[in-house]
């Protein structure tokens, strides 16, 4: 089975992050098959059931705001289907840059300190 992945880039008060879902994950969570097709008519659904599996927080337990940047899509990454969708990490207090962030949602918790 493949592997779900973030990739973070920090900018000062927020981060953006990049979620790779494995085609098959996906299509387990919300029991619907996963084609482009599907992700563009039901895009609005799929964003939301990642934000409500998606929070970020600090150490001490301050939650970020997370926003949604695009409608996610299918994706080739090293030869697997993915699932991509893209969001905004916006810091609790706005001015304060990132120092350390942990994420969870159902498929992984990762902790990453800049």
């Amino acid at each position: 089975m493949y592997q779900a992945a973030i990739l973070l880039d920090f900018h000062g008060a927020a981060a953006t992050a990049e979620l790779q879902l494995p085609v098959e994950r996906l299509q387990t969570a919300l029991s619907m098959p996963m084609s482009q097709r599907n992700i563009d008519v039901e895009g609005a659904r799929i964003d939301e059931y990642l934000l409500r599996h998606l929070s970020a927080s600090l150490a001490g337990g301050r939650s970020f705001r997370i926003d949604s940047i695009d409608i996610p899509h299918l994706a080739n990454i090293d030869g697997a289907p993915y699932v991509v969708a893209h969001f905004v990490l916006r810091h609790p207090s706005a001015q304060a840059p990132i120092c350390s962030i942990c994420i969870v949602t159902p498929f992984w918790t990762a902790s990453r300190r800049k």
